[in-house]
């Protein structure tokens, strides 16, 4: 299995687990919205029926604001738990990218992405790794002689690496951290968790 398979593993268990979540919210929020307008809804009606139009013009105004106030507040619920959803499966995603990290199939997947990324840089390339791949990087680069230096970038917090050529020119990465931020939206999508306007 190469690296490529175990990400969309990885991304297919995101999906999966994130969908019974999305279930819930989506029933919570539907059934407290609906709840709430039938209530309004009713005591609109009720106080129709007893007042004067002055007086129903009125209390529609009132009703109205609420009924905005209350979807406003369900749409930051929504929005919460919708930030807390991505939060907690992109976490888990990083603590499994974390994990492969620490195998050694990880290091032969590094030693390919700087030797990919060093091909497009040219001579006198500088390749960016986090603090933990500084040794592993050194070594695997050692034996490159298009590479000038390996460097710690506090940017790159899971794995993999980034480069720039001589000039500084060019900047190319391939990290975990950034193929996980790409997902991001992907997920929102997919999983159902965007909110409409």
């Amino acid at each position: 299995m190469n690296q490529n398979e175990r990400i969309e593993g990885f991304a297919h268990e995101i999906f999966k687990n994130a969908d019974a979540l999305v279930k819930k919210i989506e029933v919570k929020t539907a059934r407290a919205t609906k709840e709430q307008l039938d209530m309004f809804a009713e005591k609109a009606k009720a106080e129709f029926d007893t007042r004067s139009a002055y007086e129903t013009n009125r209390l529609r105004t009132g009703s109205n604001r609420e009924i905005a106030r209350l979807n406003a507040e369900v749409r930051r619920a929504a929005v919460q738990r919708r930030e807390q959803i991505v939060a907690e499966v992109f976490s888990r995603a990083a603590e499994r990218l974390t994990a492969y990290c620490e195998t050694p199939d990880y290091l032969s997947a590094l030693a390919s992405c700087i030797e990919e990324l060093t091909k497009h840089l040219g001579d006198g390339a500088t390749v960016f790794v986090c603090a933990r791949d500084e040794a592993a990087a050194k070594q695997i680069c050692a034996s490159m002689p298009n590479v000038s230096e390996v460097c710690v970038s506090e940017k790159i917090k899971i794995g993999l690496a980034g480069g720039c050529n001589a000039e500084k020119t060019i900047y190319l990465e391939d990290t975990f951290d950034s193929r996980l931020a790409a997902q991001k939206d992907r997920f929102l999508q997919e999983s159902g968790l965007v909110l409409e306007a």
